[in-house]
C-alpha cells in the first residue's frame, strides 16, 4: 500500500507533512495567523480573535503593546509642544 504524503503549502514551496511534527506545523500556522491579525484591520482582528481563541493571549498582548505606544508617542508629542 503506498504511503500517501499530503503537501502544505508554506511561503510558496510544497512541503511534506511528514517532514514536519504536527507541532512545527501548528507552531507555522499560529505565526502565520499572529501576523495576519498585526497585518489587519480592526474587522479582521475582530474576527481573528473570535476564531482563534487559544491565540487570544497573544492577539491581547499585542494590543496591549500597540496602545502602549502608542500613549507614548502621544506623551512625546506632548512633551514637544509643552516645550515650543
Amino acid at each position: 500500500m503506498a504511503k500517501q504524503v499530503k503537501k502544505l503549502h508554506v511561503e510558496g514551496t510544497n512541503v511534506r507533512s511528514n517532514y514536519c511534527p504536527k507541532e512545527v506545523t501548528v507552531m507555522r500556522s499560529h505565526h502565520r495567523i499572529i501576523e495576519a491579525y498585526q497585518a489587519g484591520g480592526s474587522e479582521e482582528r475582530l474576527n481573528l480573535f473570535l476564531e482563534c481563541p487559544t491565540l487570544r493571549t497573544a492577539f491581547i498582548e499585542i494590543e496591549t503593546r500597540e496602545a502602549s505606544l502608542k500613549a507614548a508617542e502621544a506623551d512625546k508629542s506632548l512633551f514637544w509642544q509643552l516645550r515650543s
